[in-house]
């Protein structure tokens, strides 16, 4: 029978974000057990801590301050049932949102880190080119967007019902006559200059278009 491994036993963690994610949940855990007690027992209780960047996190039934303050000067603590429920609440509140706080910056960093790797695993997709800025995208890379994009306006064409002009189409409770052209019409040359046209003249480059796209072809 194999021997399982000895667990090494509570140790500092070196790595920033791992001991803060860390400290966020033990510092929950303690909060929890704190308001347990306070409610099986009947006890007011008081935890503060002082994390390692300085930041002072503190929780108390009812409230912190006026435990502290007792312990101090060495008098028994004003009770006040309704401002002390109420100070309760929002004290859970403050360390409830305290934990999940970290955690959100951490699920959302770790998505950011899976979406870049998945365009740098596949620097062909699309997406790359859709999301990049117009200064970064070369005459090859919009010719390569303009591409993608007329096979995805062929697929969609190829799934819907031709809006031919004059149609009246509704949406909602409304309904707007069509201007647009019949799908069918538009040819590779119009949308093609008009895409480049859009392009340059957003990024205010004086470029003729007739010119660009002869060049591409």
């Amino acid at each position: 029978m194999p021997r399982r491994e000895r667990r090494l036993g509570i140790v500092y963690i070196e790595n920033n974000k791992e001991r803060d994610v860390t400290f966020y949940k033990r510092c929950f855990g303690l909060f929890k057990g704190v308001a347990d007690l306070s409610a099986l027992t009947g006890a007011r209780v008081a935890v503060v801590l002082e994390a390692k960047n300085g930041k002072i996190h503190s929780f108390g039934t009812p409230s912190a301050k006026p435990i502290v303050d007792a312990f101090l000067s060495g008098t028994t603590p004003y009770v006040d049932k309704v401002k002390d429920a109420k100070i309760a609440w929002l004290q859970s509140e403050v360390a409830r949102l305290d934990m999940e706080n970290p955690i959100e910056d951490k699920r959302k960093e770790i998505s950011i880190q899976h979406m870049k790797k998945i365009q740098d695993e596949n620097p062909g997709m699309v997406g790359n080119l859709i999301f990049s800025k117009e200064e970064d995208l070369s005459l090859e890379d919009l010719h390569k967007l303009f591409n993608d994009l007329s096979r995805v306006q062929e697929d969609i064409r190829s799934r819907l019902p031709l809006l031919h002009h004059g149609h009246e189409a509704k949406v909602g409770c409304n309904s707007m006559k069509s201007s647009m052209l019949p799908l069918e019409s538009l040819s590779y040359d119009h949308l093609h200059t008009t895409f480049f046209s859009q392009h340059y003249s957003s990024s205010g480059q004086d470029v003729d278009i007739h010119t660009l796209y002869g060049g591409l072809r």
